[in-house]
């Protein structure tokens, strides 16, 4: 052979013939191939040890390299990160955590939960830690504790979840802690913030209820007076009088009306609407409506129309808010249109069940800008100083009309543009909702 004879080659020929070499009734050839078979067996294996060699070396390094990976994600993380044995030993204690409950990890690792925290039983983080070690997930929200040496409160986030071996055996729990310290501070002031405002609008309704009222009675008077003395003075044909007291009674009609849109308006804030409902006829409604809103139309060379169905029928809600919604929208119509033309058409219609009853008021005034629209229905709005210094009023009508028309169950909407007039809808039940 032209290779030395391996030894499993020679154990085999000594244990079957009894003699390391083979008889001479073998072929050579067949020896010669088994020695070299065996060869290379030992050839295979020698590289197949190496590969494993390498491949073990390999994997190290690469669990080396993501162990490196892993502590630096849990070392950088601004939550902070601790893991626990089944004892509640603390295993990992990143710079977060140090942070949060101010103790460094040299403190914290291999001592227990409760030699750290004395309330940790009591305050119930224990049934979270038993439950990580029971392989539940949980979730610890708004959690207070008092930072170890001082009696300073602070809030945290815990979501805890088991933490598994190789063999999927549970070993300890694995937290990630939130501090959620400032923003619990920060939801405070901002409740405190919301209190004081709601406390200061609360103060401000009251106000403008209590002036209101107290204006009222001094303002009725001189409305009263003014009447008996135009009256007078009509009678003893007192022209020279006359178109003073006129203006006086004029002057104080507004004003109280004014004033009446403030009380209305600081009921509405207050959230205290009362709704009065009844049944009415819809065009008596509407004939009281016109002989009230015609001398304005009238005053500005308008023409105004009312269009109305035969058989309009009846409502069933609060009359007056109705009345005054309608008179709002009507006198707007008339103060914002010069010799021009103002429609009213009504009309009723059934909508998923709901009878509804549309109000149509259209003018061929001013009209309304895109950039007014956002803030057309706050109160003490309008159109721009301009329009308050050449039409007056305190743009308190329409939010009070808007107000009332949701009270009852419908809303206001408008379509307009500016300098072609103005369309405005209003949508109520015929029936109030809830009575």
């Amino acid at each position: 052979m032209g290779q030395p004879q391996h030894s499993l080659l020679t154990r085999q020929l000594k244990r079957y013939f009894g003699d390391t070499q083979a008889p001479t009734s073998i072929a050579p050839e067949f020896i010669a191939a088994v020695n070299e078979a065996y060869q290379q067996f030992d050839n295979d294996y020698r590289l197949l040890e190496r590969s494993l060699e390498l491949t073990s070396q390999e994997l190290r390094h690469a669990n080396s390299e993501m162990r490196a990976v892993f502590e630096r994600l849990v070392n950088s993380s601004p939550d902070g990160i601790l893991a626990f044995d089944t004892e509640y030993r603390y295993l990992v204690w990143n710079p977060s955590v140090e942070r949060i409950f101010g103790l460094r990890a040299t403190e914290a690792l291999g001592r227990q939960a409760t030699d750290i925290f004395p309330d940790f039983v009591i305050n119930g983080e224990e049934t979270f830690y038993t439950a990580a070690l029971n392989g539940y997930s949980t979730v610890a929200a708004d959690r207070s504790y008092i930072l170890p040496g001082s009696n300073e409160q602070a809030f945290f986030e815990g979501y805890y979840s088991p933490l598994f071996n190789e063999a999927g055996t549970i070993i300890g729990g694995l937290a990630v802690i939130r501090d959620i310290t400032e923003r619990k501070r920060f939801e405070s002031e901002l409740q405190r913030a919301k209190e004081e405002a709601e406390a200061a609008s609360r103060a401000k309704t009251s106000f403008l209820a209590n002036m209101s009222h107290e204006l009222r009675t001094p303002l009725t008077a001189i409305i009263g007076y003014s009447e008996l003395l135009l009256y007078s003075s009509a009678k003893r044909n007192f022209a020279e009088t006359f178109e003073d007291i006129n203006k006086i009674l004029g002057a104080s009609k507004h004003l109280l009306a004014l004033i009446n849109d403030v009380l209305d308006l600081s009921k509405i804030e207050a959230g205290r609407i009362e709704l009065y409902a009844q049944t009415f006829s819809l065009t008596a409604l509407l004939e009281g409506v016109l002989i009230n809103i015609a001398p304005l139309a009238e005053k500005n060379n308008n023409q105004l129309q009312i269009e109305l169905p035969r058989r309009l029928g009846f409502m069933h809600t609060d009359q007056t808010k109705l009345r005054q919604t309608l008179l709002n929208l009507l006198g707007n119509a008339c103060k914002f249109t010069h010799s021009g033309s103002i429609i009213m058409t009504v009309s009723r219609e059934m909508r998923e069940g709901v009878d509804w009853v549309i109000f149509t008021i259209t003018d061929t005034g001013i009209g309304i800008g895109a950039e007014q629209f956002g803030y057309l229905f706050q109160p003490f709005v309008q159109g721009d100083a301009s329009t308050t210094r050449r039409y007056g009023g305190t743009g308190l009508g329409l939010a009070i009309s808007r107000r009332f028309c949701q009270a009852m169950g419908g809303d206001i909407d408008v379509n307009s543009e500016a300098g072609e007039g103005s369309t405005f809808i209003v949508r109520l039940p015929a029936y109030l909702p809830n009575t």
